[in-house]
Order: structure tokens, then C-alpha cells, then sequence
């Protein structure tokens, strides 16, 4: 940029080689153009075709977004529906309304899950026979050892082993029913997971299937259920719940202790407590409560 008689330049200067009869002569060519001319330049050329350009970009943006939203919109609702499935619904995805392109993907998935509700089919029945195969041994084991726990013997040693047997073979027959448990839970269709169930009767009928136990423990066992308060749920399960719960309490209370089992309605939901004054869970092993078959170690008894 440089001025010329007052009147700002843009000027651009290059150094060329001429040939005139054998001799060389270097030449500087100087070509200028006013600063306005440039800018009216800009004004009416370049700077419509820009602006011109930018919309067409936005445009093919929009475009572009619109067209992959409206081709994936089918495939985000398959997402949808896979990740909204729960652990036990294993029905086949129902290919109608998708695209062509999809249906392949969705009947791979199909095909997976038959493969995992044959597998799952199969290991639930090995758990149930194989528990109910054990059943009729283990019974058969406990009455033996009652039998002979009868009998006169003078042998405190020999009565020590029939006590521990007696002990090992009933939690053989604990582990055997909730082994069956399992494959009912797990077999049970979601239908019956919403049948009404009267919380207080079944609390009762709980607590007259324990009662036995906590007299044997000298343990004071309550209940504060109040009004019918129905439930949705399995009966089946929701005893087993409960008498775990109870069960677990009673025997994991010290001798003389308390265990009360309380039921009240709390708004729309219905609240089950179990109080007792016993040791409690030690910090260390209630991440594992939860696990299937954990028992917490006889120390804490």
C-alpha cells in the first residue's frame, strides 16, 4: 500500500527479464490499483458471493441434520426399546414398521435372545430337578439322624456328631429350598408379579410358621400390623421375602432378645419393618447381603 499524488494505492511491483538484440535488460513491471476500486470491488463481487455461499452451507447443514434424524429415527427407536427392556423381558423385537436395512440387525438380536432364553430354560430345569432330586435324600438323612438322636447312648461325643449332622443336613435342606425358590422366581411370568396380596395376612402366617423358633431361642417375637394392607406382588415370593427377613432376625438375635415385625401404609406405599435388638450387620459385609446364598459368619450370631 502506498500513496500516489495524495490518493492511497494498492500496488504489487515484479522484476522481468527482457532480451532487446542480444542484450538483457531487467524490467520492473509496477501494476496499482486505488484503494477504493478495491473496495467497491469487494462490495459488489466478493462480498455477495460469500454471504451467498454461507447460506447455501447453512442450507446443506440443515438438510444433511434433517435427512439423518428422519433415516435414524427408527433405529434410535430401537435403541429405545432394547434399553427400556428389563432383565426378565426376553421377547423377540417385532420387525414390523422398520426399515429393510434394519431388519437383519433385529433378527440377529431375535436370534440371540432365543439362544438366551433356551440356555436360561434349560439351566433354571437343571437347578429345580437337581434340587428336587436332593430333597428326598436330605429328608431321609434328617430322619435317620433324629432316629439315632433318640436312641439311649452314653457317648457325648457320639451325640456332638449327630447334633452337627442334624445342623449340616438342615442347611443342606435351607440351601435346597431356596434353590427351588430361585427357579420359581425366575420362572414365575411378569403377569403374577402383580396380583394383590394382603401384607398383614401374610406377615401372620409367617410369624406362625417361626414362632417355634423364637421360643426355642427365648425370643420375644411381635407384630404391629394394623389394617388389611394389599400389596402387588407373587404370594409366594413375598412370603419368602418375608420369612427371610424374619428367619434372619430370630436367628441372628441374642437369646432374650426382641424381634418385631411392623406393616403401615405410607401414603401410596405400604412400608414392611423388621426391628430387633440384635448384633446388626457388620460394615464390612453388607455390600454382600444382597448376593444370592451369602450367610454372614457364625461369629456375629
Amino acid at each position: 500500500d502506498t500513496p500516489l499524488d495524495g490518493v492511497p494505492l494498492r500496488a504489487v511491483a515484479y522484476d522481468r527479464q527482457l532480451y532487446d538484440e542480444g542484450q538483457i535488460e531487467t524490467v520492473t513491471v509496477v501494476v496499482a490499483k486505488t484503494t477504493r476500486s478495491h473496495h467497491a470491488m469487494v462490495n459488489t463481487i466478493w462480498r455477495p458471493q460469500l454471504l451467498r455461499l454461507s447460506l447455501m452451507l447453512m442450507l446443506a447443514v440443515v438438510l444433511v441434520y434433517l435427512g439423518l434424524t428422519l433415516e435414524l429415527r427408527p433405529l434410535m427407536k430401537l435403541k429405545d426399546d432394547v434399553a427400556d427392556r428389563g432383565p426378565m423381558e426376553r421377547e423377540p423385537i417385532r420387525p414390523e414398521r422398520l426399515q429393510h436395512e434394519l431388519r437383519p440387525i433385529v433378527d440377529a438380536i431375535n436370534q440371540c435372545i432365543a439362544r438366551l432364553n433356551t440356555h436360561t430354560a434349560t439351566q433354571r430345569r437343571f437347578i429345580a430337578d437337581a434340587a428336587h432330586q436332593l430333597r428326598t435324600p436330605i429328608a431321609v438323612l434328617d430322619t435317620q439322624i433324629q432316629y439315632a438322636q433318640q436312641r439311649d447312648h452314653d457317648d457325648p461325643e457320639l451325640a456332638s456328631v449327630l447334633d452337627s449332622m442334624q445342623r449340616s443336613s438342615r442347611k443342606m435342606a435351607d440351601v435346597t429350598d431356596k434353590l427351588l425358590l430361585l427357579a420359581h422366581a425366575e420362572a414365575t411370568p411378569s403377569t403374577l408379579l402383580t396380583q394383590r396380596v394382603d401384607l398383614a395376612a401374610l406377615v401372620s402366617s409367617v410369624l406362625e410358621e417361626t414362632i417355634v423358633l423364637a421360643q426355642r431361642r427365648n425370643i420375644d417375637l411381635g407384630a404391629d400390623l394394623g389394617e388389611r394392607l394389599d400389596v402387588a406382588g407373587s404370594d409366594s415370593l413375598l412370603g419368602a421375602l418375608v420369612m427371610n427377613l424374619v428367619d434372619n432376625a430370630v436367628r441372628y438375635t441374642q437369646p432374650g432378645g426382641c424381634v418385631t415385625v411392623a406393616a403401615r401404609r405410607d401414603g401410596d406405599t405400604v412400608v414392611l419393618d423388621v426391628i430387633d435388638n440384635g448384633p446388626g450387620i457388620p460394615a464390612e459385609a453388607r455390600p454382600h447381603v444382597f448376593k444370592r446364598f451369602y450367610r454372614v459368619s457364625a461369629d456375629t450370631e
